[in-house]
């Protein structure tokens, strides 16, 4: 048993110079698994927020770079007509 306890904020074992090393070194494999749980969890949550609010915004500008790409097209072609009728 730990003679110090000490955690991060996050409630991660935080190893201690007056402890013996036994103790420490399943705190801090306590800790690396805790800290690795978080970061999956953050990857998932990264992977949905990509998946519903980035690539939707995404494939809408895409969409509207074509539309804006066949507009200005239509405007070149418009006013290569009123140059004509000049």
């Amino acid at each position: 048993m730990p003679k110090y306890d000490e955690r991060t904020s996050q409630g991660w074992p935080l190893p201690h110079k007056a402890n013996k090393l036994i103790d420490d070194v399943e705190r801090l494999r306590q800790a690396l698994q805790a800290i690795n749980a978080e970061f999956s969890e953050l990857e998932e949550r990264a992977q949905v927020i990509t998946e519903e609010y980035i690539l939707p915004i995404e494939s809408r500008q895409d969409s509207l770079d074509t539309r804006m790409d066949v507009m200005i097209s239509e405007i070149k072609e418009s006013l290569r007509e009123i140059k004509k009728e000049m």
